[in-house]
């Protein structure tokens, strides 16, 4: 499926967290994600950083601790060490006492090594509450919505610290496999092949988890929907979306390579903290700002249209509900009032009208004032009628005889 096709079944029972879930921002990723520093001051994001680390403190101070007391261990509690028995080395004793204590000291840093990473797992979890906080915060911050980092990023450790813990155990699981694979095969001399084929794979995984890790954050920051439902759809987006989150895990590799790098550089000189302060202040919070970029980009093309439909028809639905409910109760539903239809018209008088009407606009002829149509001879009807009544009456009085009139012609025989 190409990266850009709205998946079919996606976001199904999403809806909007708050007015921002379907705003589409304009401009490209790159220009969001300088919103997300844009929209809240420095000195903020500093303190809601140093707030984040308190949820990373078991996890930094475990560290700490190990790398002061644990390791100081390795090699030198051994059974067998690399010196026991010198004084009475014969042929070859050297040599295997050497092999020895090279197999010896990759077992038992291969066991610290595995405690470690076992702590470590909800260490990282707690700690992916508060780089939940942060996602909600840098969301907020793309709007210009963060007027108030400190309760954004609360209310976001409020809304997703169930998430959190479920992507942040999963990344730290994946953080296990990878130390793991990196040891056992040497301690055990299972062979540098399958070290290298495990190591690969398991890389691979811990890059997936992580982009599984932050669409839970952000579809949970941005869209209220049931767990199932979230854990369904960020697992759908971080395969079908493959393009998008390469390239975004590609943009995060760059910040944490450059703290590796530092801390590396700097050696145990002390200076390494800077490094390290440096990903805790700003690092963690320009990871998030990444995320959330990309992954808004990526709602408003698969996410948004669905969420928008299902709401206009969830309208209606109720509506019609409410009609059925008054109808139930005996109420008759207000009915909206409608514009009066008119009278129907045949097409052809109603065209011989218009066609009437303008030729009297032509005329410049008043309609109501047009005189009545005349007869033959120039007469109304009324004219005739009058007319018609005054020769009847003028015929009955030619006509007119009595019999007093009769009586002066009678008959000289009589």
């Amino acid at each position: 499926m190409a990266d850009n096709v709205t998946i079919k079944g996606l976001g199904a029972k999403a809806k909007r967290r708050d007015e921002f879930s379907t705003t589409a921002i304009e401009g490209s990723a790159w220009s969001t994600f300088k919103k997300a520093w844009s929209g809240v001051k420095i000195s903020r994001i500093f303190i809601v950083a140093i707030i984040c680390a308190l949820f990373c403190a078991p996890a930094v101070v475990w560290v700490m601790m190990f790398l002061q007391y644990f390791t100081k261990a390795i090699g030198t509690s051994f059974n067998y060490g690399l010196f026991d028995g010198l004084g009475y080395a014969g042929a070859g004793a050297l040599t295997s006492g050497m092999n020895t204590a090279e197999i010896l000291g990759a077992v038992r840093y291969y066991e610290y090594a595995v405690l470690q990473y076992a702590v470590l797992i909800p260490c990282i979890a707690l700690g992916a509450i508060g780089i939940g906080g942060l996602v909600t915060l840098a969301r907020k911050s793309m709007f210009e919505a963060a007027d108030k980092p400190i309760r954004i990023f609360f209310e976001g450790v409020k809304q997703s610290w169930l998430p959190a813990i479920i992507g942040g155990t999963l990344v730290s699981a994946c953080i296990f496999l990878v130390v793991f694979c990196a040891h056992v095969f040497t301690a055990y001399g299972l062979g540098l092949g399958g070290m290298i084929v495990t190591m690969i794979l398991s890389i691979i995984l811990l890059v997936f988890a992580s982009i599984y890790a932050f669409y839970l954050l952000t579809l949970n920051a941005n869209y209220k929907m049931p767990l199932g439902s979230l854990l369904k759809d960020a697992f759908i987006l971080t395969f079908k979306r493959f393009v998008s989150n390469i390239i975004t895990a590609l943009m995060v590799s760059l910040i944490i390579g450059l703290a590796f790098m530092l801390t590396v550089g700097l050696g145990s000189s002390g200076f390494d903290m800077v490094a390290w302060s440096f990903l805790f202040m700003f690092g963690f919070y320009a990871i998030c700002a990444i995320f959330v970029s990309s992954n808004q980009k990526t709602f408003e093309t698969v996410m948004n249209d669905g969420i928008e439909e299902r709401e206009a028809k969830a309208r209606t639905q109720d509506a019609y509900a409410a009609i059925r409910a008054a109808k139930a109760a005996g109420e008759r539903p207000v009915k909206k009032s409608q514009a009066p239809q008119s009278k129907y018209v045949n097409p052809k008088k109603k065209k011989k009208s218009e066609s009437a009407k303008d030729e009297l606009a032509k005329e410049k002829i008043d309609p109501f004032k047009i005189e009545p149509i005349r007869a033959k001879g120039g007469y109304t009807a009324e004219e005739l009628a009058k007319i018609e009544e005054d020769k009847q009456k003028i015929l009955a009085e030619e006509n007119k005889v009595t019999i007093e009139d009769l009586s002066a012609y009678t008959d000289d025989d009589e």
